[in-house]
Formats: structure tokens, C-alpha cells, sequence
């Protein structure tokens, strides 16, 4: 009867043990599926503008086209003209020649509008009329324009990126293509110039045509507390599109400073790239968290000390503590750490003293980077620093040259003196020996 009780408590124990388990190995399950992404959209990518990482990228080389592109860069070229943003502009009927589809701006030849409204016209609402006056302004011809376009996608590594207009119109067999990659190179550039990140991300603006003042809408629904696509963590940056030519997304969402950029192209349907880009934002919050690769002060590296008195080394520490934003998915041993130090280094050395620095790397993009500082001060050994001056001294090979060359003359001196003074001794023997034959001569004559 024992026996059998203790059978069915085993029994008992193994089944809750395997429930536990189960249930367990359920929820880990869900995690690993709550941490992945799927979007509707062809093309899609996620990025951190900050520090150029890819959270996420489908078919992101793959050519596609993208309408709010080319006014995206006719504004980042107007901000890196220079030219005053409050120039009035007077629009022309050549202007609005080259314009395929007026948007709501509504402007007519002779409209007086300043290059700020134009710029906020084209980033909030998509104005084709706007951007042709300002690549106009600009540039005097749209082509010198366009070709500034190219030629600027280019230098921004946007290689796979051909502008053949501003207003991003779409023709069937157009040449006007992009990548989702190329986008996201050129976003983050504009997201370091003054203006286009806070105008873009502007629900609605109001702006003057002469003395009358107007009022334009986004068409980021995600921006707009009153859609139902509606998102609090979206920034508005630029969107595009139809069904001809599909739909493009590009918004942003900030994290603790970190500024998460999500971009999707498709053509299924506007609703459809919305859901993605919204379903992105979040994606990316929840994937990206700040991480700290180096405190500040924390040992680094050892490197030998020369001539340092009573210390044959020192130790570098970190300047400052580093701290950078990266998916919860890398693992800290991904992480490559380089340390720029010179193998040695001359004492004396003061506490704080700069001795190198060290990076951080992940997949061959820099993460940050750090000075290493002298922990200690080294005082200078005297008594080493003369005695290794005249180990270098003799080590020296100008010096041993002097040195065999003295040397030589002295052992040519030495023998030139030697023979000389044999010659000389035997001049003296000779003339000895002549004169003792002349006295013995003149002897042998007396007698």
C-alpha cells in the first residue's frame, strides 16, 4: 500500500513537472514569435538613423519606385544651397507647365510664396508645383536640377537611386527608380539638416500666398490624432502613392533619443502599408534598447612602460562610459572591441594623460568610440634614461663608423711611426758602420 501511494505522488509529480514544462516551453515559443516581423509590403526596412544599423530589411535592393523621393531631395538640396528660406519666390506659368498634377496649395501664375512655405508645402502635402518652384529657384532649369539630384544621391552612397523629375509623377516605363536601402541613406542625411525632419512631421500647416494665408493636410494618417491609423509613436517623415504606381511609407519613431526609422513599399493598398509601417514602429521599439559597452574608468589595456621608475607598465582606463542603441538580439561577444595603442610608451606619463583609444564595432559598422587615459602617473627613471642615452649612443652605427675610422688612423699612425723609426735606426747603424771603416782607414794610413 506504501508502495503504491508513493508510485501515484511520482506519478503525480512527473505530470505537474511536464505541465510546467510545456506550458514553459509555450511561452518562449510566443516570445520568439511576438519578437518576429512579416509585413505585407514587397520592400521594407528598418533602420536606426543614429548609427546606420538594419533592424530589418525585406527585398530592401530590390528596384522600386517611390514618389515622395525626388521632393525629398529637392528639399534637402534647397538646404544645402544656402539660399535664405525667406526668399520670396514668384510662381510663373513655366512653373506650373512642368507640373503634372496641382496639388492643394492651389497656386496660379503670379503667387508670391517664400521658399520655407514651398519647403513646407512639399514635405507635408506632397505639392508638385511647390517642388518645381523651388528646384527652379534653385538651380534656374529643372535639368540642371535633376542632375544635381543624381549627382548628390551619389556622393550620399545612393547608387542605386536615377531622378528624371522633381515632382515624383509617375509614367508607365518610367526610369525614376530606387532601392529601399537607397531611401533610407538618403532620409538619414535629411534627418541631419535644420527643418525637414519638424516640418515633415507636421499634421497640418499654414502658410501666406501674398496676403492671404492657406492651409494644407498630411496624408501620414499616422500622424493624424483623428485616422484611425493613428499611432502615438509615428513621426511623420514622407509618404507617396496609388495604385498604379504603389504605395511608399518612410516614419520615424524616437526612443530614448533613438530615431527608428521604418520604410515599406508595396502595391496591395494604402490601408495595408499604414498597418505595416505602424506594426515597424512598434517592432522596432520594442527590438532596440540602449546598451553600455564601456564604463567610464574601466580598466582597458596594459601597455609597457620605458624608463618609468619603479613601474614597468601602465594601465589605460576609458574616458567616459559609452553607451549605444542595439537590438536586444546581439550577443555582447558579436561585439568587436579594437584598442589603438601603441605598443610602448616613454615615461614620464601623468594620470589623465591620452595613450590611445578604443572601438567598437558590430558587422563592420563603428558603434562608438573612446579615449584611453593613463590611469597613474610614471615619474622618468634618471639614472635609466642617461644610462639607455649611452646604450644608444654606442648602438649608434654613425658612431662606430667614427670609431673604426679613428681606429684605422691610429694603426696607420702606429705603423707609418714604426717603419719610420726602423729606417731610421738602420740610417743610424749604416752611418755608424761608415764612419768606424773611415777611422779604421785613416788608422791603417798613420801607420
Amino acid at each position: 500500500m506504501t508502495i503504491n501511494l508513493k508510485n501515484r505522488c511520482l506519478s503525480f509529480l512527473m505530470i505537474i513537472v511536464f505541465l510546467i514544462t510545456t506550458v514553459f516551453a509555450s511561452v518562449c515559443i510566443n516570445a520568439e514569435e511576438d519578437s518576429s516581423l512579416e509585413t505585407i509590403a514587397n520592400n521594407a526596412i528598418i533602420f536606426n538613423a543614429d548609427t546606420g544599423y538594419e533592424l530589418y530589411a525585406k527585398n530592401a535592393d530590390d528596384y522600386v519606385y517611390c514618389a515622395f523621393l525626388p521632393r525629398l531631395m529637392t528639399c534637402i538640396l534647397l538646404m544645402e544651397s544656402g539660399i535664405n528660406l525667406e526668399t520670396q519666390v514668384t510662381i510663373t506659368s513655366e512653373m506650373l507647365k512642368n507640373t503634372p498634377e496641382k496639388s492643394s496649395a492651389n497656386l496660379e501664375v503670379g503667387n508670391v510664396i517664400s521658399l520655407r512655405d514651398l519647403m513646407k508645402c512639399v514635405l507635408v502635402s506632397n505639392s508638385q508645383e511647390c517642388a518645381v518652384a523651388i528646384a527652379t529657384t534653385v538651380a534656374g532649369t529643372l535639368n540642371n536640377f535633376v542632375a544635381q539630384m543624381n549627382a548628390r544621391a551619389a556622393e550620399l552612397g545612393a547608387t542605386k537611386t536615377t531622378f528624371t523629375n522633381v515632382t515624383g509623377y509617375y509614367t508607365t516605363g518610367t526610369r525614376q527608380l530606387t532601392t529601399a536601402r537607397d531611401i533610407a541613406k538618403i532620409i538619414t542625411h535629411a534627418l541631419s539638416l535644420d527643418y525637414i525632419e519638424d516640418y515633415s512631421n507636421s499634421r497640418m500647416i499654414t502658410f501666406s500666398v501674398g496676403k492671404s494665408s492657406r492651409t494644407m493636410f498630411t496624408k501620414n494618417l499616422l500622424i493624424d490624432t483623428n485616422s484611425a491609423y493613428y499611432s502615438k509613436r509615428a513621426t511623420g517623415l514622407a509618404i507617396s502613392g496609388n495604385q498604379e504606381q504603389g504605395f511608399a511609407l518612410a516614419s520615424m519613431a524616437t526612443n530614448k533619443n533613438m530615431r527608428l526609422v521604418s520604410i515599406a513599399i508595396g502595391n496591395t493598398s494604402f490601408a495595408d502599408i499604414l498597418t505595416d509601417v505602424a506594426n515597424m514602429l512598434t517592432f522596432s521599439v520594442n527590438e532596440y534598447a540602449y546598451r553600455t559597452l564601456v564604463l567610464a574608468n574601466a580598466p582597458i589595456t596594459e601597455i609597457e612602460v620605458v624608463l618609468g621608475k619603479d613601474r614597468d607598465y601602465i594601465t589605460s582606463v576609458a574616458e567616459k562610459t559609452l553607451e549605444v542603441s542595439l537590438p536586444k538580439s546581439i550577443k555582447d561577444e558579436d561585439i568587436l572591441h579594437i584598442y589603438n595603442v601603441p605598443d610602448s610608451i616613454e615615461a614620464p606619463i601623468l594620470k589623465g594623460q591620452q595613450i590611445g583609444t578604443a572601438e567598437y564595432y558590430y558587422n563592420g559598422t563603428l558603434l562608438g568610440t573612446v579615449n584611453l587615459l593613463a590611469q597613474t602617473d610614471v615619474a622618468l627613471d634618471i639614472v635609466g634614461q642617461y644610462t639607455g642615452y649611452i646604450s644608444d649612443f654606442f648602438k649608434n652605427p654613425i658612431v662606430w663608423t667614427v670609431f673604426f675610422i679613428i681606429l684605422i688612423i691610429i694603426i696607420g699612425y702606429t705603423v707609418g711611426v714604426f717603419i719610420a723609426n726602423k729606417r731610421r735606426i738602420r740610417e743610424e747603424l749604416r752611418k755608424r758602420r761608415d764612419r768606424v771603416k773611415i777611422t779604421e782607414k785613416k788608422k791603417a794610413k798613420k801607420k
